[in-house]
């Protein structure tokens, strides 16, 4: 899946569904991270609610990278990036930079 940038970021990246169930994200364009911030990456399928599945910091490259094991099944997975204040976060509360939809 083609990762768009949302509200103004300039990110920019993929995502992939692996058939062993993992999902690879590799980000470009991104702020660097300081002090405890993160991008929290959240999965939200066609049964529910977001679920954090991982966080990333990024460095002056712009790059963010993760590899989610065990993605659950559904038709198409909508996964999107907010940038938090540290990985304690259980909702998202940062600004939304990215999305992409992985459809099976």
């Amino acid at each position: 899946a083609v990762m768009s940038a949302i509200g103004g970021s300039k990110a920019g990246g993929i995502a992939a569904l692996l058939p062993t169930g993992h999902v690879i994200l590799k980000l470009y364009g991104l702020t660097p991270t300081k002090n405890d911030q993160v991008y929290m990456v959240w999965l939200t399928t066609d049964k529910g609610g977001p679920t954090k599945v991982g966080s990333f910091t990024v460095d002056d490259s712009g790059i963010g990278y993760l590899e989610v094991d065990n993605v659950p099944t559904s038709p198409s997975l909508l996964l999107y990036v907010s940038r938090e204040s540290n990985d304690k976060v259980t909702q998202p509360t940062g600004p939304i930079i990215i999305s992409g939809v992985v459809s099976l």
